[in-house]
């Protein structure tokens, strides 16, 4: 009904803020998971993960970050009782027996979202999109806007994702590395290049959804932003998730930032309409909060963007 884990939830709740778990079993569950909800529908997933939600007179925490520096010792225990999860073969609906293939869940609220298809057995990533098309309602709630952070289409070969469902007009955009595995060399080209451990799409669970990068982008990626219309001046809400490129270049820069410290200089060589303001935009956000290799000292005092 409330597209939830609501056992992965309480028991999370239970272990971090017992006194919240005691107000809530006081109150009713119900109560707490009708509350959760209208929150989730208000300002979508990803608020409500890093913001909590105000429940009478407490605020409840769904989510702990990942703490940038060694001094946290609390925040990082915290950080650590975060529930990572996957159901397969979820039942999301009251109303048929349709399902999907992977559900990711953060202390059991959904988050991602996958189809994945073998090309083996005359499957396709292309397939994994139409199901999302045709056969994956909007209007259902798991499906509803900010619901899910995004939606992946996956095969052996390539990955796509959507991170808003509108049926028909659902747009898909590859989520791939590239024939030259995201380096400044050839071969160039769309889709991914060969795996010599196992799977081309190997990355997708390998790197982008272990614990710490989704904790990541949960923390320092994904976001609902508005923009207006210059035409109409009509506002419309927009799901944001990173693409591979913006993701990988960030956290790389990051990465070299820590090691090597101030004084570095870097090139990121990005294609025309493939998202360099918020590359630049996460960047300079993470740079002005990133801890050097001890965890202890700030490396930056102020970032300064030119555009």
């Amino acid at each position: 009904e409330f597209c939830i884990n609501s056992k992965q939830v309480l028991s999370f709740i239970e272990t971090t803020q017992p006194d919240v778990y005691e107000m809530i079993q006081k109150k009713g569950e119900r109560a707490f998971w009708v509350r959760l909800d209208e929150k989730i529908k208000d300002f979508g997933v990803i608020e409500v993960l890093r913001k909590g939600v105000k429940h009478f007179d407490k605020t409840i925490e769904l989510f702990y970050r990942k703490p940038s520096s060694n001094y946290n010792t609390k925040d990082a225990d915290r950080y650590a009782a975060n529930l990572f999860s996957v159901t397969q073969e979820l039942k999301y609906s009251l109303s048929h027996e349709n399902r999907l293939d992977l559900t990711i869940f953060v202390n059991g609220i959904p988050v991602i979202t996958c189809e994945l298809k073998n090309p083996l057995s005359g499957q396709y990533v292309q397939n994994g999109i139409r199901q999302y098309q045709s056969d994956r309602d909007p209007k259902e709630k798991m499906f509803s806007f900010a619901r899910c952070m995004v939606h992946f289409a996956a095969d052996t070969e390539q990955v796509f994702m959507c991170s808003e469902l509108k049926g028909k007009a659902s747009f898909f955009i590859p989520f791939n590395k590239g024939l030259n595995d995201g380096k400044p060399t050839p071969p160039f080209g769309a889709g991914n290049p060969i795996n010599p451990k196992g799977l081309k799409t190997h990355y997708l669970w390998e790197e982008v959804l272990s614990k710490d990068s989704l904790a990541n982008i949960i923390d320092k990626f994904a976001q609902v932003i508005e923009e207006t219309d210059e035409d109409t001046g009509k506002k419309e809400k927009k799901m944001i998730f990173p693409r591979y490129h913006q993701l990988t270049s960030v956290k790389q820069i990051l990465a070299q930032a820590k090691e090597n410290g101030i004084g570095q200089k870097y090139l990121i060589q990005h294609s025309a309409g493939s998202g360099k303001s918020k590359s630049i935009a996460w960047l300079a956000h993470q740079l002005h909060g990133l801890f050097d290799k001890s965890g202890s000292t700030n490396i930056f005092d102020s970032v300064i963007v030119i555009t």
